[in-house]
């Protein structure tokens, strides 16, 4: 990935394969798009991808001797009313995730320039029809009527 854009004080420039990024290339990695041949939707892929590394790798640091550490970062630059006394819970459950069944959707959509600025359409039938795919995988096209959204 390479790319350059002094209007946004932005220089992306990757090499192929796994490696590990700095803040600065991570930025530059997640904000890409003009590298994919679909653009907004290659750039979203690439996201879901990033967050699930990411995921691993802070799962891979959690340990008892670096908690404390990891508990003092998460305090200082993080705004949340996540309490101290909720850490142990936390961890439990986040250890116990594994992020090879971590299933991601991409809410249905399509492209559209309009005035010259591209954007993303939402599609609210498809979006429909991916929740009833999500949540009642087991009901048929004939019992779709029967779910209103207050169901969710």
């Amino acid at each position: 990935m390479y790319y350059i854009d002094p209007d946004q004080n932005l220089r992306i420039d990757l090499k192929p394969g796994m490696q590990h990024l700095t803040g600065k290339q991570a930025e530059g990695l997640v904000r890409m798009r003009h590298c994919y041949v679909d653009e907004d939707y290659g750039r979203m892929d690439t996201q879901k991808q990033f967050l699930i590394a990411v995921f691993d790798q802070v799962l891979d640091k959690v340990s008892i001797t670096n908690l404390p550490a990891l508990i003092k970062t998460m305090f200082t630059y993080v705004d949340t009313n996540f309490k101290v006394t909720d850490i142990p819970m936390a961890v439990s459950v986040l250890s116990s995730i594994d992020t090879n069944n971590i299933k991601t959707h991409t809410i249905p959509s399509r492209p559209a320039d309009i005035g010259g600025i591209s954007y993303v359409i939402h599609d609210q039938a498809g979006t429909d029809e991916l929740i009833y795919s999500i949540w009642y995988p087991e009901r048929t096209d004939n019992t779709k009527e029967a779910i209103t959204w207050g169901e969710y």
